[in-house]
């Protein structure tokens, strides 16, 4: 009975031993293959390529593919086939192997899929033969615009004999020594690029439209947005979806006062295709070439509906209207053939300076030489000493200046000395705004238009006997009222350029 005791003693010792015992982590798997991928082909084995990860270049290229058997030993370990499937965004083209390899090319054309077989057998490790085989492969990212970053082994099946059951783990233990090795392949940046058809310039709350063209690629989305100013078509940003052959995006518009600058940046990046910004200077306002109804040439100090201040009335409705200033232009035809396109124009008249101004964007398709018919009604001054005379309206055109610059020591009306972005205006061959240059002046070659009174060149007449050269602006019509013991002019210039008036 003693002994029965002393050998349950020992069984349950020996158990309670058992159960004390440490665990221990899962054996790792016993069959490995290694994977190196290089953009060249790689050193003989067991050297690696160097572990650098392989950049592409953006429309694709060779890239070299190494598999290796990293099994230790062991029967049935033979790597004979393997498969690279396809990963997102990347296509796998032109396969090449050493002789007996066999890729399943069907397969490849059907699901991007790349069967290869009649390898080896890549053995183990510690066993004599072949441990790995390297074949190269033309990779292409499906859009050109840049393809994906990608780390392979996800995307590989490695087996026993051709596609079996049997499969092998991916390690990087590919030692001793432990090399570096590649499993990574980039894309250099892609060559999509984005063109932009843009105006130059915009009118306050008037609708704009750009052409955007996303070159390459698939096409994709824009968005559209301005650091600086109020985009005031669908908020900002405003997203649009655009096509690879070209889009124009229309009903855009700016809120922005007359002479600022409005940044509109087109972002593409998204898609591949990169970020662009145009500028766009603003204008008052948009002119055309119709007399109506309704007119789009027509536009005045008081709106576009009200033609008190209207070049084309056939009274003087402004002439006791109790307006203290004010102004009122027309367009009329292009002077020579091209096709009407309506100009953002800005015009701006200064009561403490007597000046006023007038600035088109003209640098539209087809050109346009156009001609203005402007009203100008200044305000109300005191009675000359020596009648009207004083009040020899001075005109300016094509200066450097964009907004002419008055100064006080310069002299220009008609003992002027020159150098001026003022000069006394010429009177108008005809007050007719239709008739193209047949509206304007010859200037006369005496002073303060002749070569000794040293004008600006675009004033300065051309010293032909008699002159040929013409004026671009001139005075059509001026008259006076008089309002409460004050005078109060008003003129008529004819304008076929950026101009400028000034009472003096």
């Amino acid at each position: 009975m003693t002994s029965i005791r002393k050998l349950l003693g020992l069984f349950m010792t020996i158990t309670l031993v058992a159960f004390a015992l440490p665990a221990f982590a899962a054996a790792p798997p016993t069959k490995q293959y290694g994977l190196d991928i290089t953009s060249s082909p790689p050193p003989p084995y067991p050297q690696t390529g160097g572990g650098a990860v392989v950049q592409v270049p953006a429309g694709g290229g060779t890239v070299y593919w190494t598999i290796s058997n990293q099994t230790a030993s062991g029967g049935n370990s033979a790597i004979g086939s393997f498969v690279i499937k396809k990963a997102p965004g990347l296509k796998i083209s032109n396969p090449v192997g050493p002789t007996g390899t066999v890729f399943d090319l069907a397969t490849l054309a059907a699901t991007g899929d790349l069967k290869v077989s009649g390898v080896g057998p890549l053995v183990p490790k510690q066993d004599s033969g072949m441990h790995q085989v390297t074949i190269n492969f033309t990779l292409t990212p499906e859009d050109p615009c840049g393809g994906p970053s990608t780390v392979w082994p996800p995307y590989v099946v490695v087996t026993t004999g051709t596609f079996s059951s049997t499969t092998f783990a991916f390690t990087t233990n590919n030692g001793p020594p432990v090399l570096p090795t590649n499993q990574t392949t980039t894309f250099a940046t892609g060559t999509c690029t984005m063109t932009i058809t843009a105006p130059s310039s915009a009118a306050k709350n008037v609708a704009f439209s750009i052409n955007v063209k996303l070159n390459g690629g698939s096409g994709g989305s824009v968005t559209l947005s301005s650091s600086d100013c109020i985009l005031t078509a669908a908020g900002n940003p405003y997203a649009v979806t655009t096509a690879a052959a070209g889009t124009d995006i229309g009903g855009l518009s700016f809120s922005n006062d007359a002479g600022t600058t409005c940044h509109l940046t087109v972002n593409g990046s998204a898609s591949g295709y990169g970020s662009q910004t145009v500028a766009l200077l603003m204008y008052a306002g948009q002119l055309g070439c119709s007399d109506g109804p309704p007119a789009n040439n027509y536009v005045s100090s008081l709106g576009s509906n009200d033609f008190t201040l209207d070049p084309y009335s056939d009274n003087t409705p402004w002439v006791g209207s109790g307006l203290t200033s004010g102004w009122g232009v027309r367009r009329g035809p292009n002077t020579d053939t091209n096709a009407c396109v309506k100009l953002n124009c800005t015009i701006a008249l200064n009561d403490l300076t007597k000046t006023i101004t007038a600035i088109c964007d003209k640098s539209v398709s087809p050109p346009q030489h156009a001609s203005f018919e402007y009203l100008v009604l200044w305000p109300a001054v005191s009675p000359d000493d020596n009648g009207w005379t004083e009040k020899h309206t001075q005109l300016s055109y094509l200066t450097a200046n964009p907004t002419p610059v008055y100064d006080p020591s310069c002299k220009p009306a008609p003992d002027g000395t020159g150098g001026c972005d003022y000069i006394v205006g010429l009177a108008c061959a005809k007050n007719d705004n239709t008739v193209g240059s047949a509206a304007m002046p010859t200037i006369p070659n005496k002073p303060p238009y002749d070569a000794a009174s040293a004008p600006q060149s675009q004033y300065q007449s051309d010293g032909l006997n008699p002159p040929q050269k013409k004026a671009l602006a001139c005075v059509a019509q001026q008259g006076w009222t008089a309002v409460n013991g004050l005078v109060q002019y008003w003129t008529i210039f004819i304008d076929q350029s950026d101009f400028g008036g000034r009472l003096p």
